[in-house]
């Protein structure tokens, strides 16, 4: 028989084990069921990844409608710095299924990893089907790698008007850093030229969210999107696409042309544009790149190779790069003359063929020659005189009010300043004092004065105009996803230049004779009425024209009596003259363009066109 002691201690045992069970029971019941929806809720928030979704560029659009840059659904590999176990195996393992140099991923993975461990980084763009399959097979043992479709930019006519357009990419760190507060993500895709990048906050769009489960090893479970991404919003151009393509093509047969000829590549570019709003009808540039490099992941190769390249394809030789504009800056020196009283349209000067040691390019000299032939025959010796009496101080006052000097304000990035020398600069830049050669030589275009194709533009264009500056643009109206009208651009003119319409006036019949039987007469047409102005800058040998090749140009406005659009052309290295080289682009663009808003307009049958070709 159990003694009484030994009976209350195992009842108090039983009763002590009787209490632990039952707080047990209790405790596991509260956490079961009583807060167990709190700690459920809770465990799911540390699987899921709340990810940004990344929303479709705004399209680019002429003015017809085409669709000049879009987007189309591609598969990429993402990889979610947080998410990744083994760092050595991902590298290696996603550089060989997707052919890409092992560093390559592991700087995308750690440098994505500094900026937001949280958000996927895209490794591969683009992929095939057969690195999709690839993919597919390796991605359930690495944790945080995704495949997943994302938009891409789509470029449907290849390299045209690449340099208008722009290419995009991933955006930098510093630019994150700059733009993060406004809504960007790291793995954001941007615009790094172009329109691309100087209208990015429109095309960008807004982006979205998606909830992704994953479980304890980092393996995605399920993808669950919650805010759809907003489409950015659509740039309707003023760029005519048919006439862009045709200018291109036009510009392309005279640089294969010359390259026969000459036995060296060059450039050239080409802007067409309305002589009194300003809109850009064409901005054409060669060479040229094609932004799908971009669009898709350019491999540092092939952009060391757009970067080495002598003839700098990334670079717009419409308004990123600026040459002497030879004998196309005098319609500008000859309207400063009038506007000064050095002269006037009835003033009969005479050439001999130099000027204090300055040749004329017909060394034996034009004779006798009134101010409109000066013009149209291109003399140098008048306006060596013209130039040498107006004076450099004069001459800089007229040039900055046409807009030589200065951006034009186009809606691109990185425009070109270009140069007007004045004495203050020769002194700051040289050390030396002006020169009365100095004002002589920058009367004809040449010397201390540089200018792009777009400020030519704007010149000609007030020539034509009666004195209004304009303001080139390229983009007419913003539109969101939803056909709301987000802005719309309103031309106007900058200022008016000093000069009085009726000596403008005077300046456009030399120019009419320029094409008529002066040194233009390649662009004359039996289609519609031309007015031009040659130019053939000379060059002494550099590196990057070793044979000392002339720049050529041509300018020009149309028609006569009612100009409408300003063409500009520049040949850069060509070797011969505006009037041989440039011209008959400037004509080819110009009939094309009368012919798309004239269907039914044939030309006659061509007859040879006689004159100086300077």
């Amino acid at each position: 028989m159990v003694p009484l002691t030994w009976r209350l201690r195992l009842v108090a045992l039983a009763l002590l084990g009787a209490v632990a069970v039952f707080a047990l029971v209790s405790r596991l019941w509260d956490l079961q069921w009583a807060e167990g929806a709190v700690f459920r809720e809770r465990a799911r928030e540390n699987t899921i990844l709340a990810e940004p979704l990344p929303p479709p560029r705004g399209r680019i659009l002429d003015c017809l409608g085409k669709v000049m840059a879009g987007n189309e659904p591609r598969y990429a590999v993402t990889v979610t710095p947080v998410e990744v176990r083994d760092l050595q195996k991902t590298v290696r393992v996603l550089s060989t299924v997707l052919t890409l140099r092992p560093m390559h991923v592991l700087h995308v993975i750690q440098r994505h990893k500094k900026l937001d461990p949280l958000d996927p980084v895209v490794v591969a763009r683009a992929l095939s089907p057969e690195a999709v399959a690839r993919v597919a097979t390796v991605q359930r043992g690495l944790p945080g790698v995704r495949l997943a479709i994302r938009p891409q930019r789509r470029y449907p006519f290849a390299s045209v008007a690449s340099h208008v357009l722009g290419y995009v990419g991933e955006i930098t760190a510093e630019e994150y850093q700059q733009w993060k507060k406004a809504g960007y993500h790291p793995s954001d895709v941007v615009g790094h030229s172009g329109l691309e990048q100087s209208y990015d906050r429109w095309l960008k769009g807004r982006a979205g969210a998606q909830n992704v489960a994953v479980d304890a090893m980092g393996h995605t479970v399920q993808v669950e999107e919650t805010v759809p991404p907003v489409p950015g919003d659509d740039l309707h151009l003023s760029l005519d696409m048919d006439l862009q393509i045709h200018a291109e093509q036009a510009l392309q047969a005279t640089l294969d042309h010359l390259y026969q000829q000459n036995g060296e590549r060059t450039a050239g570019g080409v802007v067409f544009m309305e002589v009194r709003t300003g809109r850009i009808l064409a901005l054409a540039s060669r060479p040229d790149f094609d932004p799908r490099l971009f669009a898709r992941g350019i491999s540092d190769k092939q952009y060391e190779a757009l970067l080495k390249n002598p003839l700098h394809p990334l670079l717009s030789r419409a308004y990123q790069v600026a040459y002497p504009p030879g004998s196309t800056f005098k319609p500008l020196n000859a309207s400063a003359c009038l506007q000064s009283g050095i002269c006037s349209p009835d003033t009969v000067f005479y050439c001999s063929g130099e000027y204090k040691g300055f040749h004329c390019f017909v060394r034996s000299g034009h004779g006798r020659i009134d101010f409109t032939e000066a013009i149209a025959q291109s003399c140098d010796a008048t306006f060596y005189m013209l130039g040498d009496r107006l004076g450099i101080k004069r001459m800089d006052r007229f040039a900055h009010a046409f807009g030589l000097g200065h951006r034009t304000g186009l809606d691109l990035p990185d425009e070109q300043d270009g140069l007007f020398g004045t004495p203050k600069w020769k002194k700051k830049i040289y050390g030396e004092d002006w020169q009365y050669y100095d004002t002589i030589n920058m009367a004809i275009g040449q010397g201390l004065m540089m200018v792009s194709p777009l400020q030519q533009a704007v010149v000609i264009s007030a020539i034509a105009n009666g004195g209004y500056v304009v303001k080139p643009h390229l983009v007419d109206w913003v539109e969101s996803w939803n056909h709301q009208v987000k802005w719309r651009y309103h031309p106007r003119a900058l200022r008016r230049v000093p000069v009085k319409p009726k000596w403008l006036m005077a300046v456009r019949k030399g120019m009419e004779g320029v094409v008529d039987h002066g040194t233009g007469v390649a662009a004359k047409s039996d289609l519609i009425s031309i007015a031009g102005k040659t130019g053939t800058a000379e060059a002494v040998p550099t590196v990057d024209n070793p044979k000392g090749r002339n720049h050529t140009w041509f300018v020009s406005y149309a028609p006569i009596d009612k100009p409408k659009i300003v063409c500009v052309v520049f040949v850069a290295k060509a070797g011969g003259y505006g009037g041989g080289v440039a011209a008959p682009i400037a004509k080819d663009c110009i009939e094309y363009w009368y012919r798309e808003h004239h269907p039914g307009a044939v030309p006659p049958p061509k007859e040879p066109a006689a004159g100086v070709v300077r």
